[in-house]
């Protein structure tokens, strides 16, 4: 579209001025069109300057995670190489198993600027206010067990870490199974469910929320948010590019060279491990110290008896 071509031809030259006649040669599009088209542009959101003799100059995208914003400059193998995004939806994993039964190829990203009933683990709500977080699901066929299913959340939360350092400039930790933290907050979770049958994984939905200029008033008090801890506001378009992309070079990573790196990135980022932790199982407890990752992201608890108890699912406390 001439639309596109315009857009193209002013974010390729970041801080400069371009003329009317060289937007045209550009775009395609005539000089007479150009200011309608720039109209078009600044009504759809993005900050657009104009100088009397000197042309337009690209200034800021909109604050929307919007598929042309998110592909841009975004050079990945297989996460993010299809993006649908929405204004409001129910749930964004709902998208994407929809997406996976008809039969979508893998790397589809679904992002939603609100959700009304956005999941989290053991059927809890992730609270999704519009235009604040980053709410993601990715659609993946990888070939494993569903045993090894759990290792597509440890390459979230490692993913997770390097996307908020990179998108954010702020340290991040993991919290096994499924949290991120900052500090002792919440700022992001995790979520991943599966379509299998007779020991193989036909599709794996990927879902995450990660609260990113949310505010305090719309954060239960256990979380944080990107800019609360940052002090300022964050780019979210940003953030959300640095995630697809670390998805992605982690999923490359896991699914060509096996789990050894990924797990080795886990450890190094975790915060529960070398703790005093209670982990609540589903018809147990178990106390100890929280003393490594199994080959498929368990967490290896070694209690006062000395003995090593594998756990694969549950909910963490921290003793100290």
């Amino acid at each position: 579209m001439s639309e596109d071509r315009l857009l193209t031809a002013l974010r390729e030259h970041p801080g400069a001025f371009l003329s009317g006649e060289q937007l045209s040669r550009a775009s395609g599009i005539s000089r007479a069109a150009i200011w309608k088209q720039i109209e078009k542009l600044r009504e759809e959101g993005y900050e657009i300057a104009a100088q009397p003799h000197l042309g337009y100059q690209f200034v800021a995208p909109p604050d929307r995670l919007i598929p042309e914003e998110l592909s841009w400059g975004l050079k990945t193998a297989v996460v993010g190489r299809r993006i649908s995004s929405y204004a409001r939806t129910d749930s964004t994993m709902e998208i994407a198993h929809r997406l996976a039964a008809a039969g979508e190829p893998e790397g589809h990203a679904v992002f939603a600027e609100a959700q009304t009933r956005g999941r989290g683990r053991l059927g809890r709500t992730w609270r999704s206010p519009a235009g604040q977080g980053v709410y993601l699901s990715v659609l993946l066929r990888p070939k494993l067990a569903p045993a090894d299913a759990p290792l597509l959340t440890v390459l979230a939360a490692v993913a997770l870490v390097e996307a908020i350092r990179e998108g954010a400039g702020l340290e991040a930790r993991i919290k096994w199974p499924n949290d991120v933290l900052i500090g002792e907050r919440k700022v992001s979770g995790i979520l991943t469910e599966l379509q299998s049958e007779l020991g193989q994984v036909h599709a794996a939905v990927l879902g995450i929320g990660l609260n990113v200029n949310t505010p305090r008033s719309a954060l239960p008090k256990f979380a944080t948010s990107l800019a609360l801890a940052r002090g300022e506001r964050c780019d979210r378009l940003a953030v959300a590019r640095a995630l697809l992309a670390a998805l992605d070079r982690w999923y490359v990573e896991l699914t060509r060279r096996g789990a050894g790196r990924l797990l080795t990135a886990w450890q190094a980022a975790s915060m529960t491990l070398g703790r005093r932790v209670r982990v609540a199982c589903q018809d147990r407890s178990v106390d100890g110290e929280a003393a490594g990752v199994g080959p498929a992201g368990a967490l290896l608890v070694r209690t006062d008896t000395g003995r090593m108890e594998t756990v694969t699912a549950g909910e963490v406390l921290i003793l100290r």
